[in-house]
């Protein structure tokens, strides 16, 4: 984190337009290795065997919660993991 002081209200509006202008692209145009990953995965017919596996599992397999722990979770406290 940082700070910036200036010495005035213009050159603070001046300075904040300027990080603006750095931090949009940032945010609007992601990087792409998420969406190569994905495709790699789905276009091998092993990986997205493996995949779909797992995603029946859920998250909830690496909390050491049992499905039944999660619906209530969910159904009680909505909670969803």
């Amino acid at each position: 984190m940082y700070s910036i002081r200036k010495e005035n209200a213009k050159q603070a509006v001046a300075v904040k337009s300027q990080l603006q202008q750095l931090a949009r692209p940032m945010y609007s145009n992601p990087p792409l290795h998420g969406a190569q990953l994905v495709s790699t995965i789905l276009e091998d017919p092993e990986l997205k065997s493996l995949w779909l596996k797992e995603v029946k599992i859920g998250m909830f397999c690496y909390s050491g919660l049992t499905p039944e722990q999660v619906d209530r979770l969910t159904s009680e406290y909505h909670i969803y993991i």
